[in-house]
């Protein structure tokens, strides 16, 4: 009978190991709630942020590399330099650039608090939480120009038109579309009620996607000063919107879940489940096949796009799913202590109510 049972356990264990794409020990690295996650250039390699850069190779699943960053900073945004070979991330204290290889830190810029930053070439435009955008060149660590604005926090910082342009948004509630060369605003979009923290730009420049009030999705052309359509948004994070590449798809957080859209449609395609807290962010792999998400739940999950199935996991999800609190719960325990204890009063009573009914009958 045991070895019945230790057939069966090994058998449910390999059918679990088989299903989750072979997993090794040395593969499930234990994870801390996760800040930001990003596809490498080639999008072999996905990067995750938290206390440490955690950085995974695709080919065979595996940790390739951890680089450990300033302690007890907020990381904001990550992105691949270099063909693979540097990692940039925007953090409280300002832009970092590392060296994937060896782990050295190789350059820090002053940018401030940073929320959002974009590279073209060698050049690198940062937002903060100041509202000033600034434009870095990497090579040197110099400063070129900078900006303030009037309101803080620009999170969206984009380059276009083969580096000559940017598109920012931020507190301010505008997109704006800024002139690089003669550092200079050249349009403002929109009707200063937007707050926007998320955005994208698509690869062929014509539209860009942003959240903003009223619980809404907006697509904006960018030849427009208003939005083209609206979608109903799903709880969106910093981070939490990158079009899908070669498609008219794109990608969003809501919560738990990470939601696949359509440009032709109101509603998502598909809604990709697994993660046990908040989505905190996502990217796209280059060639559009593959999404990656990083979560509070200790987890970064990769998915293929086109049939939303979850190909692999780093990290130890947390053992139980926090799940929303159902409204009264405290009260509906409270309310089943106190029955029970009414019911067992009532029980012990007439208990005792027989016994003396027979006393008097003897």
């Amino acid at each position: 009978m045991k070895s019945f049972t230790l057939a069966c356990t090994l058998s449910v264990c390999a059918l679990f190991l088989q299903s989750s794409g072979s997993l090794k020990a040395e593969e499930r690295v234990v994870l801390p709630p996760i800040g930001q996650v990003a596809f490498s250039e080639s999008g072999r390699y996905v990067a995750a942020v938290a206390e440490q850069i955690y950085i995974f190779d695709l080919v065979g699943y595996r940790l390739s590399r951890k680089i450990k960053v300033a302690p007890f900073h907020r990381s904001h945004m990550l992105k691949f330099y270099g063909n693979d070979e540097y990692i940039i991330i925007g953090y409280t204290r300002g832009l970092d650039v590392w060296k994937i290889d060896n782990g050295e830190l190789v350059l820090h810029l002053e940018a401030g608090p940073v929320l959002g930053f974009d590279i073209y070439k060698n050049l690198v435009l940062t937002g903060n939480y100041q509202g000033t955008l600034m434009l870095w060149d990497l090579d040197t660590g110099r400063k070129i120009w900078e900006r303030k604005r009037r309101f803080p926090n620009l999170h969206n910082v984009f380059f276009f038109n083969n580096g000559k342009k940017a598109i920012t948004g931020g507190d301010d509630g505008n997109l704006t579309i800024w002139d690089i060369a003669r550092k200079e605003i050249e349009v403002v979009i929109g009707v200063d009620e937007f707050a926007f923290s998320s955005g994208d730009i698509s690869k062929d420049e014509s539209l860009f996607i942003s959240n903003g009030s009223g619980s809404l999705l907006y697509l904006w052309n960018i030849d427009k000063t208003t939005p083209v359509k609206t979608f109903k948004e799903q709880s969106s994070h910093d981070g939490c919107l990158k079009f899908i590449p070669n498609s008219r798809l794109f990608v969003s957080c809501g919560y738990r879940w990470v939601y696949i859209w359509s440009l032709d449609a109101e509603d998502p395609l598909k809604k990709l489940e697994g993660h046990r807290q908040v989505v905190s962010s996502l990217d796209v792999s280059p060639d559009g096949s593959l999404i990656v998400s990083g979560s509070w739940d200790r987890t970064v999950r990769i998915w293929a796009t086109k049939s939303g199935k979850e190909l692999f996991v780093f990290g130890f999800p947390e053992e139980e799913p926090p799940g929303e609190v159902p409204p009264f719960a405290g009260m509906g325990i409270a309310l089943l202590v106190f029955a029970t204890t009414v019911l067992m009063a009532i029980a012990v009573a007439f208990y005792a109510g027989i016994r003396i009914v027979r006393k008097y009958r003897k």
